[in-house]
């Protein structure tokens, strides 16, 4: 990884043809406090907010588009590439007795494969590199702010990739939604699934229940769709051919996939007691930051299932579902015929 870095790094001086760090803009700031930014070109939103009392005495401030980016072990991770431009600010050495704001932007567009607010910070000072969360992400304007105690150099950077299974939720659970709904997901081990243990995303409305069984594939990410339960119809369908549904949204190729299904009702017929068919379009995206209760989530995986099934007991039927998985916390949302529940716990 080091070597393939270094070879982009080595590569991106050759592009600018040895040129020497250039100055993006320069303010002398004293113990009244003041700021210096950048308003157009790649860099534009990049500002430093300086509070009054954070210095004692008046010091040159300088935004740097250093060229070479600097090959070192503390350079950032990912320098090329990143959905924001690597800056240094001089002096690197200058710390602050009260914190001052930094505003740096980043490119919305290299976001492709990753939530637009699920970005991080990277930076390096005298006392060393880390990776930091912004205090504000603004997916409007492609920018991000959070404090800083001394300068040095800092870049925006992807939040980094997760494992679907990151964004499920713990087994076992259930949470609650508006409007008395609620939401479980567990492992179950169902006789008609012999040998296999399936998640079961499982909706009470209250008034009814239905849910889907899941199934992890040995395919990295991908998730299987192979049936559906109404319990409290008492009905089963299995899915002769289990569907994967982890496509991207933005895959617009992507048609609907059609199995033949076994329908068990009441559930615990041995045999099927009919059969029909059943399409799905699953789709997943990341959505935009999204706040809960009193907490803001920036990482968000959406799923969407876009489901066909015809049977002779049901005829044809269509639905549409929409779920909002964060990670660490599960499901944060779900949409059900057009309606929107929130989670009601966080």
């Amino acid at each position: 990884m080091r070597l393939s870095l270094l070879g982009l790094l080595l590569f991106a001086a050759c592009a600018k043809g040895g040129s020497k760090d250039a100055v993006l803009a320069a303010a002398t700031i004293g113990p009244a406090g003041g700021e210096v930014g950048v308003d157009s070109g790649p860099f534009a939103g990049l500002r430093l907010t300086v509070q009054g009392g954070a210095l004692l005495s008046a010091v040159r401030v300088t935004l740097v588009d250093p060229a070479p980016p600097p090959i070192d072990p503390g350079a950032s991770p990912a320098v090329v590439p990143a959905p924001g431009p690597f800056v240094r600010i001089d002096p690197p050495e200058l710390t602050f007795l009260v914190p001052a704001t930094l505003r740096l932007p980043y490119n919305l567009e290299r976001m492709v494969g990753f939530g637009l607010g699920n970005v991080r910070v990277w930076q390096n000072t005298t006392a060393g590199g880390d990776v930091v969360d912004p205090d504000i992400v603004d997916v409007q304007t492609g920018r991000v702010e959070f404090n800083i105690s001394q300068l040095g150099s800092f870049q925006v950077v992807n939040g980094g990739p997760l494992p679907v299974s990151d964004y499920m939720p713990v087994i076992g659970t259930t949470v609650p939604l508006e409007d008395g709904y609620s939401f479980a997901y567990d492992v179950v081990l169902e006789p008609h699934y012999p040998g296999r243990a399936l998640t079961r995303w499982l909706t009470d409305t209250g008034a009814y229940s239905y849910g889907h069984y899941v199934e992890l594939s040995t395919i990295a990410n991908a998730m299987l769709l192979t049936g559906r339960v109404v319990p409290s119809a008492d009905w089963l369908e299995v899915w002769d051919a289990p569907v994967a549904f982890m496509v991207p949204e933005w895959n617009g190729t992507t048609q609907p996939i059609t199995t033949t299904t076994s329908i068990y009702s009441p559930i615990s017929s041995v045999a099927p007691t009919e059969t029909g068919t059943a399409s799905l379009l699953g789709r997943f995206g990341f959505e935009v930051p999204l706040r809960i209760g009193q907490r803001e989530f920036r990482n968000v995986l959406r799923v969407r299932l876009l489901t066909e099934s015809n049977s002779p007991g049901n005829g044809p039927q269509s639905s549409e579902q929409v779920f909002w998985f964060a990670p660490e916390v599960g499901l944060l949302q779900m949409q059900v015929g057009g309606v929107i529940r929130i989670r009601t716990d966080l």
